[in-house]
């Protein structure tokens, strides 16, 4: 369990800082560091992407910096995506 908190830590950190994205620092350390198999440590860290894009995009929308009618193109994307991948798996 602390691994992963730290892990998750460290991820959000060079997020933070240099601006590359989490899974890429996520995926990889939960593989090799902590044991995971691939099957478990992608979607884990698709869904934190999935979370942590939801909560960004509703804030931009409730601030008005984002118009609600342009979320309907990666909304329509993303069902593509998890009904593609769900068919594929």
């Amino acid at each position: 369990m602390l691994g992963t908190l730290f892990i998750g830590a460290i991820a959000g950190i060079l997020s933070g800082y240099i601006g590359i994205g989490g899974g890429i620092v996520v995926v990889p350390s939960l593989i090799h560091l902590l044991g995971y198999d691939p099957k478990v440590a992608i979607p884990t860290s698709v869904f934190f992407i999935f979370l942590t894009t939801s909560f960004g995009t509703f804030f931009h929308v409730k601030n008005e910096k984002l118009k609600k009618n342009h979320i309907l193109v990666p909304l329509l994307t993303s069902i593509g995506a998890i009904t593609g991948s769900s068919i594929l798996c």
